[in-house]
Formats: C-alpha cells, sequence, structure tokens
C-alpha cells in the first residue's frame, strides 16, 4: 500500500463531498482513504458510507464521539500505506497535492507544503509560504517554520509510517487545541531532515463558528501544554536557536492571556495582569544569557510591569479586540 489518507469527519456534511471529490482524482488502487466519523449527528454517515460503496480503496469506520486527536489515533492504527496523510474534511487539496508529495520525499524526511488559507465569511485569502523555492532546512529553523504557521498543522505533511509506529507517535487526546504542533514536533525529533517546497497543495477554509473555536479550554491545559511545547521544540531543534524558541513560548502565554481573558469577559487591565501573575510563570525563560529584547522582558516582568509586557508583545487588552 502506497499511501493512507486519514479524514476525520465529524458533522461535516456540507462540506464533506468536495473534499473527497479532490482526492478521488489523485489515487490509485495502491492508495487508501480512511474516514472516520465520531459520532457526527448530521449526514456525514450517509455520504461517507455511499462513497465507500462505490470505491474499494475507501474505507470508513463509526466511532463513539471523540475528539480529533482519538479520531487520527485510530486512522494510525488502521492505515496500511507506506506514508500517512492527514487531510481535514471541510477543506480540500490542490489537483496534484498527492503526487507532489510522494515526488519530493526521501526515506527520513518530512515534506512540507504551503497552502493557502481562505476566510469562509469574507472570503479574505492568505498564503502561507516559507519562501518561494524548495528548501532543504536546517533542525535550528523549526522555531521559523512555526512563525510561518507552518509547523503546527498535519494537513500540509506527507508522514512516514514505520517512523509513526516505531516510536509510538500519536496525537495527545487530552488536548483539544495545540495536539497537532506536540505531534510534529515529536516526529521531528526522529526524522534526518526536513523539506519546505513552495507549492500551494492545501486549501484550508478557516470557519469563524467552528467546533474548536466554540471550545473552551482550561487555562491549566494552556500552561501545560506550553511547557511541553517548549522541552519539545528545544529536542526538535537539536538544541539550537534557543533564543528564538523562548520569544515563541513567551508569546504563547501571552496569547493564552489575552484569549482566556475574552473568553471569562475579564477586560479590567488590573485583573488581567492579576491573571498573568496568579497562573504564569516565565522565570525559567528568562535565565542564562538574554537577547536585548528578552533582558527587557525580563526586567518588566521582575517589575510586575505585566500590562506593559503584554501590550510590547502586541497583545491587544482592551474589550472587542
Amino acid at each position: 500500500m502506497r499511501v493512507s489518507i486519514i479524514i476525520p469527519a465529524y458533522n461535516v456534511e456540507p462540506y464533506l463531498k468536495k473534499c473527497i471529490d479532490t482526492i478521488l482524482p489523485q489515487i490509485t488502487k495502491e492508495d487508501e482513504m480512511i474516514i472516520i466519523n465520531p459520532a457526527s449527528t448530521d449526514k456525514t454517515q450517509q455520504i461517507a458510507e455511499e462513497y465507500a460503496k462505490q470505491n474499494a480503496n475507501i474505507h470508513y469506520y463509526s466511532i463513539e464521539k471523540a475528539g480529533p486527536s482519538k479520531t487520527r489515533n485510530v486512522g494510525i492504527q488502521k492505515a496500511q500505506g507506506k506514508y500517512l496523510l492527514f487531510l481535514d474534511a471541510d477543506d480540500y487539496i490542490a489537483e496534484n497535492y498527492i503526487q507532489r508529495m510522494l515526488e519530493e520525499t526521501k526515506e527520513g524526511e518530512l515534506v512540507i507544503c504551503s497552502y493557502r488559507m481562505i476566510q469562509q465569511e469574507t472570503g479574505e485569502t492568505q498564503i502561507k509560504q516559507y519562501s518561494q523555492e524548495k528548501e532543504e532546512i536546517p533542525f535550528s529553523q523549526v522555531p521559523m517554520l512555526y512563525e510561518k504557521e507552518l509547523l503546527n498543522l498535519v494537513w500540509n505533511k506527507l508522514y512516514e509510517a514505520s517512523i509513526i509506529q516505531e516510536n509510538h507517535i500519536t496525537f495527545n487526546e487530552k488536548y483539544t487545541k495545540g495536539e497537532d504542533l506536540l505531534f510534529n514536533l515529536a516526529y521531528i525529533q526522529k526524522i534526518k531532515g526536513i523539506k519546505v517546497i513552495p507549492d500551494i497543495l492545501y486549501h484550508y477554509i478557516r470557519r469563524k463558528n467552528g467546533v474548536s473555536r466554540s471550545y473552551i479550554e482550561p487555562i491549566e491545559y494552556r500552561l501545560e501544554r506550553t511547557k511541553i511545547i517548549y522541552e519539545e521544540m528545544i529536542k526538535a531543534s537539536r538544541n539550537e536557536n534557543l533564543p528564538q524558541i523562548k520569544k515563541i513560548i513567551i508569546n504563547l502565554y501571552f496569547h493564552h492571556v489575552r484569549n482566556y481573558s475574552k473568553e471569562q469577559k475579564i477586560y479590567a487591565p488590573w485583573k488581567i495582569a492579576k491573571l498573568f501573575r496568579e497562573n504564569i510563570k516565565i522565570d525559567y525563560l528568562l535565565q542564562d544569557n538574554l537577547d536585548v529584547s528578552l533582558q527587557k522582558i525580563k526586567k518588566m516582568y521582575e517589575k510586575k510591569h505585566i500590562i506593559r509586557m503584554c501590550i510590547r508583545n502586541k497583545i491587544i487588552l482592551r474589550k472587542g479586540k
């Protein structure tokens, strides 16, 4: 078996057909499409079953209600292909997506493509691209991949199934956000190289009211996951580029404060500062040899100038932003 395409499909009735129809012309008898439905309440099941009846290499599984992590883990267990692709059922792919990803792959190497992000409500589009050239990038540039929004996704990557299986790499089912990033960081630690191609092969539909956006994650989960991301990103980067990783993690903490305060309707600056002081400890990031920007953050942190820190990191605190 060549490629296994794993598609979690929860309440995606309006989108599933388009997703499947962009895949079908690209797969051969040596490929399989695995659609996993975690207890949808719309017509997702009927659509998937109909496609499975008509196509021998489409396999449909219905499981109990579960999040995307568990659903993808089921897909990994079912997959028979040498390579794995993960797609979201409400997105779609370019007509040469599978071919191009396979053309570029080498043993032990992760292939990453560029993608187009489309705002469903406005139709506005953005291209997410590392550069306009094909590049073999060093592991020290893993933080740059994150900053360019190419690392924290699974659907723009081609994985070797053997690396995942032999190293028991799975999606962490405890978390409902950030699980893709943790998966990728674990995978990168086990490979020989990373190749990024400029081809825009995936079309990601960003929805304002998606399921993941409606879930309010406990603050302790966010902070716990961020500490793990810090540790795993250092390993994935082969212990290089530590200052940039520290900046990423500090910004992540501020991001959590902004989002959590909005979700809990906390708008008073002093209350936000209190939330930060009581929950977020960044002492471990502000040690050893710090560059100028981190030295300034350290001084503000020690003086408890939390709001100034947030503003410096482009966190908008006022109501409605």
